[in-house]
């Protein structure tokens, strides 16, 4: 029993290693070319009486004047 329990743990630990050096191997591919430029960018802008406001508020930390 414990011939064949050995085998099977190095048999389940190589298909492992086996599946991760692929793993890795596609991760180093991906990340070695050269990036496409981003074209989904978004961007906003608020009316400027709601910008001053929201930049008031992060400026006091959200506390309110009183």
């Amino acid at each position: 029993m414990k011939d064949v329990t050995d085998k099977l743990t190095a048999d389940g630990v190589k298909l492992f290693a086996d599946a991760f050096d692929e793993l890795l191997a596609a991760v180093e591919k991906n990340t070695k070319r050269p990036s496409a430029p981003r074209t989904n960018q978004q961007t906003s802008s608020l009316p400027a009486d709601l910008d001053a406001a929201v930049k008031k508020n992060l400026t006091t930390g959200g506390r309110r004047e009183k």
